[in-house]
């Protein structure tokens, strides 16, 4: 896991920039502390900061030289089937000097050429270039656990593993006036698009191929595909069962591996528990680690962590915060974030991964459970109105009762209000206009308080618009969702405390294989998630399966009307307050709802999402 920075002079007048790549390499400090590496030449000037994994050796370090000198190499991310690969290129007449997956990536490349991303198992990022023939590739991986984010000129690329350090690098901070609804509306900006006009993130199974004087091409070499479900009479459960339990046993394996301490999140959820449980079947040393929140049992889920830890038998460390301890690095959080994002879970990851690696520097997560099978409420809500139409009718009557009912997530009886007031608003639209009012915390059509002119069309969210089953529910999570939120918040406040998280559950053969399997396999009426709770039944305790759903959530609103006052105050001032992009009346109108709860739906979010934007603005000051 490292920080990877460079420049491609596609025309001589690049060259001009090479100069400012060591201040970008400086920003990515906290992804890669271990050492620093540059290198270049009349064409590219490539940096590298690394986070020691696998091979500890300098000679293992970054800008990798193939053994001719003619290729080069900057890597962010693991291999894990490198030992595999690397067989198979001994076998063609390859010699290694190291111990690195990164050798391994690079003579692939050399066999093989771009083709050679196909054979790869992992989570990546990263540049080739061919000295000889003034080409390479940009890469990244097929669902966006590793980040790449590019700006591109007629003379050259610029391109990184975080905005922070293309800024460095001194591309222009244009504000993109045309994202501001999805952010108000989702809480995070969807690639390809980012904050600044004319910067973008690779989107994930893509790479860029470019040559020096020639140009550049973006193309696709991995897309989740829609699939035709088949029917489940063919398809036998428990064989699928066994199979399933088969790969994540293996991609548990193989995650392991590693010159360092490797650990576990483990929150007591089923995605977590399952990840452990498999662990444990290959080292008898697993370390897992959790934090609880103290005075807060709604939210709280320590004691499930602790029930799974004792049962099999790991090395467990529970960090019980207290509203100050998790609120002491607030600022730490919104100073990594590149952009805005308004996930306010980050909050409990950065805390989580910041006490993690004070133990380790590897720590696997159980990320993707939900999106691939059906694990979120959404799912369920969305199997209800295809299934049961007595509740969907219920919805529909509940519709005008229930419209002015906000809800909480921070107590049983408010979350339940808000589940129902929900339910009852997609009820009466189709499965484009459900997905997207599921995955918002803010519906579009209430955003008129943004003043950016006419909505960009241009910009539309790429989803389904088949609605034929739920499989598509779950595409559209995978490629929206799990990649631009999920995935986004773990890679950067792990990388921000100098943190490797691995995610087994998205070893592409554990998603392509369960993307093909029928919707029954996944969900019914009972429960969520049904075959991969029954993949690894016999390994946990009974409770873990018959606890409620719960998010990785923090008490937003009540942080909102207790510590985090003075800031939401200072931060929403008038005169800090950009009239040219928000409307005052409209903060004013959420302020007051804080002291009267209940009226205004997700109001948590919507105060968080304007205070993570100011504060982002404030910092960054982009031209608008």
């Amino acid at each position: 896991m490292c920080g990877i920075a460079g420049i491609i002079a596609i025309h001589e007048n690049g060259r001009r920039s090479f100069g400012q790549l060591p201040g970008a390499l400086k920003t990515l400090a906290k992804r890669g502390p271990d050492h620093e590496g540059l290198f270049e030449n009349e064409h590219v000037a490539l940096g590298h900061r690394r986070l020691s994994i696998l091979d500890l050796s300098m000679e293992a370090s970054q800008p990798m030289h193939s053994s001719n000198g003619r290729y080069v190499i900057i890597f962010n991310g693991e291999i894990f089937n490198y030992k595999e690969l690397k067989s198979q290129l001994v076998k063609d007449g390859f010699a290694f000097t190291t111990g690195s997956d990164t050798e391994v990536l690079l003579n692939l490349y050399i066999a093989h050429g771009a083709e050679c991303i196909n054979q790869l198992n992992g989570f990546f990022s990263f540049c080739i270039y061919d000295k000889e023939e003034k080409k390479g590739i940009i890469v990244r991986d097929r669902y966006g656990i590793k980040p790449l984010v590019y700006y591109q000129q007629d003379y050259s690329i610029f391109f990184a593993s975080e905005l922070k350090a293309l800024v460095s690098m001194g591309i222009p901070k244009l504000l993109n006036q045309d994202v501001l609804p999805y952010y108000f509306s989702l809480g995070y900006i969807p690639a390809p698009n980012s904050i600044y006009k004319n910067v973008f993130k690779l989107e994930p199974g893509n790479y860029i191929e470019f040559k020096v004087g020639a140009g550049t091409e973006v193309k696709k070499y991995y897309d989740l595909p829609f699939r035709t479900v088949p029917d489940a009479s063919n398809i036998n459960y428990e064989e699928a069962k066994a199979h399933l339990r088969k790969l994540i046993s293996d991609a548990v394996k193989i995650r392991l591996v590693a010159d360092v301490p490797v650990g576990a999140f483990l929150s007591g959820g089923v995605d977590s528990s399952i990840i452990c449980a498999a662990a444990s079947e290959h080292t008898s040393k697993l370390h897992t680690f959790s934090i609880g929140f103290s005075g807060n049992s709604y939210i709280d889920e320590g004691k499930y962590a602790k029930m799974v830890a004792e049962h099999l038998g790991t090395t467990h460390t529970l960090f019980d915060l207290d509203e100050d301890e998790m609120l002491n690095d607030l600022e730490n959080v919104l100073n990594y974030l590149d952009e805005p994002f308004a996930d306010s879970s980050s909050i409990a990851v950065y805390a989580l991964s910041k006490l993690t690696s004070e133990k380790v520097k590897v720590s696997l997560s159980g990320d993707g459970g939900d999106e691939l099978f059906a694990g979120y409420r959404k799912h369920k809500a969305e199997w209800m109105i295809r299934h049961q139409a007595g509740k969907r009718r219920l919805g529909r009557m509940l519709a005008p009762i229930v419209k002015n009912v906000a809800g909480s997530r921070e107590n049983s009886a408010g979350d339940l209000l808000r589940k129902i007031r929900k339910f009852s608003e997609i009820a009466s639209k189709g499965p484009q206009g459900r997905y997207l009012h599921l995955a918002s915390f803010v519906p579009s059509d209430e955003l008129d308080w943004l003043h950016i002119g006419k909505f960009n069309n241009n910009l539309r969210i790429r989803i389904s618009e088949r609605g034929n089953d739920l499989s598509d529910f779950l595409w559209n999570d995978i490629k929206l969702v799990l990649s631009n939120d999920m995935l986004h918040k773990v890679d950067m406040m792990s990388m921000a405390n100098s943190l490797e998280v691995r995610v087994p559950l998205l070893d592409y053969r554990i998603v392509d294989y369960v993307n093909g399997l029928p919707d029954s396999f996944k969900i019914d009426k009972n429960r969520a998630k049904k075959l991969l709770w029954d993949c690894y039944s016999d390994k946990l305790p009974a409770e873990i399966y018959e606890r409620r759903k719960m998010g990785f959530e923090v008490p937003m609103e009540k942080w909102l009307r207790g510590r985090m006052q003075p800031m939401l105050a200072d931060l929403t001032s008038s005169n800090k307050m950009n009239h040219q992009l928000i409307d005052l009346s409209y903060i004013e109108k959420l302020l007051r709802g804080l002291n009267n709860k209940g009226e205004i739906s997700n109001l948590g979010f919507r105060l968080w999402s304007i205070l993570v934007f100011q504060y982002w603005f404030l910092k960054n000051n982009p031209t608008l």
